[in-house]
């Protein structure tokens, strides 16, 4: 039997079996930063002309400040804060402006003790334990051990 995270009150076409709420991560927060800041550092030590690194030192911070406010502050208006799998196994992702994504399978789901990452069809989803929690975090693993997204039964079929 998959635990229930959150049996969701919400009225959609999609029957809601599981549905986990994602908030901001400062870990995310920090490692994007980190990394970001490294790639500003690697432009501004390149062989590059000064005009060639400061161009590309703007889309780096453009890229942070995106990364940012969708993955780690969950701030703009199309980053996800909940994410919902129905009993057919279908996954719908619900924006911060409130729309919900098409019904989607889940493709390859990567799973550590420090968060998990869910590959859909065209977006990934990085999930920090302190963005859910370690309760959550936990049953979203479980779910995941107990039926994998390769399983037959959760897979998409083959055209």
């Amino acid at each position: 039997m998959i635990p229930i995270w959150h049996v969701s009150s919400s009225v959609s076409a999609l029957p809601t079996l599981h549905r986990i709420d994602i908030g901001p991560s400062t870990r995310l927060g920090w490692l994007l930063a980190a990394s970001h800041g490294l790639a500003l550092v690697a432009a501004s030590l390149s062989w590059l002309p000064w005009v060639a690194r400061a161009g590309i030192g703007c889309l780096i911070l453009a890229s942070a400040v995106h990364t940012l406010r969708s993955q780690a502050w969950r701030s703009s208006r199309q980053a996800v804060v909940s994410a919902e799998r129905g009993s057919d196994g279908m996954w719908r992702l619900i924006f911060r402006d409130g729309s919900r994504g098409d019904p989607t399978h889940l493709r390859w789901a990567y799973v550590q003790t420090w968060g998990v990452i869910l590959g859909f069809r065209r977006r990934s989803l990085l999930i920090m334990e302190d963005a859910v929690g370690d309760e959550a975090l936990r049953r979203l693993t479980v779910a995941l051990r107990l039926d994998p997204p390769g399983n037959r039964a959760s897979s998409e079929p083959r055209s």
